[in-house]
């Protein structure tokens, strides 16, 4: 069938072409979510099965209804905790951005050497996104999400303290390193704990993270430079991200340790 979804797909007038790479990211996500799916549900049906197999219909019921309260809690919380991972991955992400203009009144810079800092950025999430899908077969995806975190605020609380377009490429070149570790080891952690009707909700309430950081981070940030300067900005967002790999790491620690999962 998926010869012939890329058949039907590729020989779609107009955008056909487009769309066809699309298809080619989404079937492994979809191998990987019947791979990893039902964390709870596969446990909790055999033994669901059993207890009416010996006439025990109560004790079935609240089997399957223990099943299903862990897979809405856990989904809950994790989609709650992976959004906020991405909603700080944007706001170290964007704020370069965000800042731009200020940075070139400042420095007396051109704004197209300014723009080489983004260009960096986007090369070397590009050739990043390679190193962590081999790195996503070698790290806990629970760590990898910790580095990248801690590089993307280091590099958001060197930013502030440096001058010349050259140093400032470099930074933010490896800032955009740090970013590309953080999506694949989420879409790795929803595959493994969601099954697909959770996973599908799940990368919905992600990418809100995404889109709520890019909103807050262009309404705040008149007022962050207007108080505190430009550079204060790369401040706060730093102070942000590290706050949520603090919170990543004790909730997630927490989850491993309550319900057994063994890195």
């Amino acid at each position: 069938y998926s010869i012939v979804d890329r058949m039907y797909i590729g020989r779609m007038p107009g955008d056909g072409t487009i769309a066809l790479p699309g298809l080619g990211v989404c079937f492994p996500l979809i191998t990987l979510i019947g791979a990893f799916a039902n964390l709870c549900s596969t446990g909790g049906a055999p033994l669901a099965t059993i207890a009416r197999g010996q006439g025990q219909d109560e004790k079935a019921e609240r089997i399957m209804g223990t099943a299903f309260t862990m897979l809405l809690l856990i989904g809950a919380a994790l989609t709650a905790l992976l959004a906020m991972v991405y909603f700080a991955s944007y706001i170290t992400r964007l704020n370069y951005a965000a800042v731009i203009a200020e940075i070139v009144a400042s420095e007396g810079i051109l704004k197209s050497e300014a723009a080489l800092a983004t260009t960096a950025s986007f090369i070397t999430y590009g050739v990043g996104q390679l190193v962590s899908g081999w790195l996503g077969d070698r790290v806990s995806p629970k760590w990898l999400l910790v580095f990248g975190l801690l590089l993307t605020s280091c590099m958001n609380l060197t930013m502030p303290n440096i001058s010349g377009i050259g140093t400032m490429v470099a930074v933010w070149g490896v800032n955009g390193f740090a970013q590309s570790l953080l999506w694949p080891p989420i879409v790795r952690l929803m595959a493994a704990y969601f099954d697909r009707d959770w996973y599908d909700r799940a990368c919905f309430y992600t990418l809100v993270g995404s889109s709520s950081a890019n909103i807050l981070l262009y309404v705040t940030a008149p007022l962050v430079i207007r108080t505190i300067g430009w550079r204060g900005l790369f401040y706060v967002c730093a102070a942000g991200a590290l706050a949520v790999c603090a919170v990543w790491i004790l909730c997630m620690g927490a989850f491993e340790k309550k319900h057994g999962v063994v890195e």
